[in-house]
C-alpha cells in the first residue's frame, strides 16, 4: 500500500465519489483509479464504496479509513514542504470557537507577534467555527490545533485546559416581559455556549422562542435593541455591563439560584499529530498567556 493509493482513494470521496471526476482531478485514466481502489479493499479485504445503481457510496469502513488517510497524506506533505523549503514556510493551521476567536484568539497573536523575534517562525492560517465544527476539523486534519469552548467528544483528540470562562445571561435594562413570553436569543445548536446555555440556565425547550443565530456580534446588537436575552460570555459584554447598555440578568435565569455556569477553554490536536517546532512553540505560548490573565 503506498501514498498513491491513498491519495487516489482521497480523490473519489473528496470528487462526490466519482471515478470520472477523481480521473479527471488526478489526470489519470479511469481503469486506473477502479484498479487503485480494487487494490485497497483487496489488500485491507474490505469494501470502502458501495456500489448502487452507477453511484458510489462511502462505507462504514471507508469511514473509518477517511481520517486516518487524510492524516497521512497531511503529514506527508508537511515533511515534503518542511524538507524543500523550510518548516517556517508552512502555515500553522489554528482553529477556534466562536468566543475564543472573538476576544481571546487576536490578543493572544498580539503576544505571539510581540514576543517572537523571528518573524518566518510564525505565520498561520485561521478558521473560526462552532466547537463541533472545530473539532471535525481536527479529526480530518484540516487544522493543526485549536483552542474551543465547548466539550470534546472524540478520544483520538488530547485535551488540554488552559482557561475558565463565564457565561452570564444578559438583556438590555428595559427589557420586561412575562416569563413565558421571553424570546432567548442564542447561538447555534453544536456550540458550546448553547449546550451549556439549554443546561444551567431556564431555557425553554419550545424552539419557537428561540433565534438561532451564529455571530456573536450580531446577537450582542439584538439583545442591546431589548429584541430578548441571551446567555454569552461574560468577556465579551464587559463593556456594556460597565456602561449599563446591557444587565445581567443571571439571577433570575440560572436553574440552579447561587451557582456559575462555568466552563473551561481548552486547548485542543489530533493525539497522534507530529509536532513540529510552530506546533510546540503555540502550544508554549498558549499556555504562558492563559497563566497570565487567570
Amino acid at each position: 500500500m503506498t501514498l498513491r493509493h491513498i491519495q487516489t482513494f482521497l480523490a473519489v470521496v473528496d470528487n462526490e465519489c466519482s471515478i470520472t471526476k477523481a480521473a479527471d482531478f488526478l489526470h489519470v485514466a479511469q481503469p486506473s483509479v477502479s484498479q487503485t481502489i480494487a487494490d485497497m479493499e483487496n489488500h485491507y479485504n474490505i469494501q470502502l464504496f458501495d456500489r448502487l445503481k452507477r453511484k458510489l457510496y462511502l462505507t462504514n469502513a471507508g469511514k473509518k479509513l477517511l481520517p486516518y488517510a487524510r492524516r497521512a497524506v497531511d503529514d506527508f506533505d508537511t515533511i515534503s514542504t518542511a524538507m524543500k523549503h523550510g518548516e517556517q514556510n508552512i502555515p500553522l493551521r489554528i482553529g477556534a470557537s466562536l468566543t475564543v476567536g472573538t476576544v481571546i484568539l487576536p490578543k493572544l497573536l498580539q503576544t505571539m507577534q510581540s514576543t517572537n523575534t523571528d518573524s518566518d517562525l510564525f505565520c498561520a492560517k485561521i478558521m473560526v467555527q462552532n466547537t463541533k465544527l472545530v473539532e471535525q476539523a481536527i479529526l480530518e486534519s484540516h487544522i493543526d490545533l485549536a483552542i474551543v469552548e465547548g466539550d470534546i467528544s472524540s478520544p483520538s483528540i488530547l485535551q488540554k485546559p488552559v482557561m475558565h470562562d463565564k457565561l452570564i445571561a444578559v438583556c438590555a435594562p428595559e427589557y420586561s416581559v412575562p416569563s413565558q413570553n421571553i424570546v432567548w436569543i442564542l447561538r447555534e445548536k453544536g456550540s458550546g455556549t448553547r449546550s451549556l446555555s439549554e443546561t444551567a440556565f431556564t431555557v425553554p425547550s419550545d424552539s419557537e422562542k428561540i433565534w438561532n443565530i451564529s455571530n456573536t456580534q450580531t446577537i450582542i446588537e439584538l439583545i442591546k435593541a431589548g429584541l430578548g436575552i441571551t446567555v454569552i460570555s461574560q468577556i465579551l459584554v464587559q463593556k456594556e455591563l460597565d456602561s449599563g447598555t446591557l444587565c445581567d440578568c443571571t439571577p433570575v435565569h440560572i436553574r440552579k439560584p447561587g451557582t456559575e455556569a462555568v466552563r473551561t477553554f481548552r486547548l485542543i490536536y489530533h493525539k497522534d499529530k507530529l509536532l513540529d517546532t510552530r506546533m510546540r512553540y503555540f502550544i508554549e505560548t498558549c499556555q504562558n498567556f492563559f497563566n497570565s490573565i487567570e
